[in-house]
């Protein structure tokens, strides 16, 4: 038993120290637009519990 609990942690550090070869992925908007020209955030709750609104970082619409 504890011989193959040392092989179960031998075999997770080898595989923790093993990485991918590869290019590095690059992030990005998946649409091309300009974001507040002609893309625009939507469908964001409504903060403001009376009858105004705010978005989602606390200004007015």
């Amino acid at each position: 038993m504890p011989g193959r609990l040392a092989l179960i942690a031998l075999g997770c550090l080898v595989g923790a120290a093993v990485r991918a070869d590869g290019p590095l992925p690059s992030f990005s908007l998946p649409v091309d637009c300009l974001m507040g020209e002609r893309c625009f955030i939507q469908n964001h709750f409504d903060h403001e519990p009376g009858d105004g609104y705010t978005d989602y970082a606390c200004g007015a619409l």
